[in-house]
């Protein structure tokens, strides 16, 4: 895969907006104790970005295995930059799914998000997944979704 391709760019531009729409998720969601919080209890929204994201590729499915990885990092690390959230760190995240033996089939669904999301005590999880189309055009999608409800 070359560094500067344009796939490289639409996924930047792809995760980019998908970090503006889970910012907007997560501090529109707030505290879930604000009127009775104590100095000493962190009472940000919890975010959990799953480790990989589902790689659908139509062709050379192998040539884009560990964008799946690249991606979850992007969020991972545009997410901690903003202050009002908390993010759980990826490591605890995947030894949650070793341990659980949630991601058996090599797809995680809603359920299982869900799932992960009330034992690591979050608010939202964020998941998702990427296809790349014989023409090499990329289409990213990802979703927060709500634990708490």
């Amino acid at each position: 895969m070359r560094v500067n391709s344009p796939l490289h760019a639409v996924a930047g531009r792809s995760a980019a907006a998908v970090v503006a729409v889970v910012l907007m998720v997560a501090t529109a969601a707030g505290p879930s104790n604000a009127g009775c919080q104590s100095p000493a209890v962190d009472q940000r929204p919890t975010v959990a970005v799953l480790p990989s994201f589902d790689n659908s590729s139509l062709l050379n499915h192998a040539d884009y295995e560990s964008l799946g990885k690249g991606i979850a990092d992007v969020l991972i690390t545009e997410l901690t930059a903003n202050n009002a959230i908390r993010v759980i760190e990826r490591d605890r995240i995947q030894s949650l799914i070793d341990e659980q033996n949630l991601g058996a089939s090599g797809r995680v669904d809603k359920e299982t998000a869900v799932k992960v999301g009330k034992l690591l005590g979050v608010h939202h999880v964020i998941m998702g997944g990427f296809i790349v189309d014989p023409q090499g055009r990329m289409r990213l999608d990802a979703r927060a979704v709500n634990v708490e409800t």
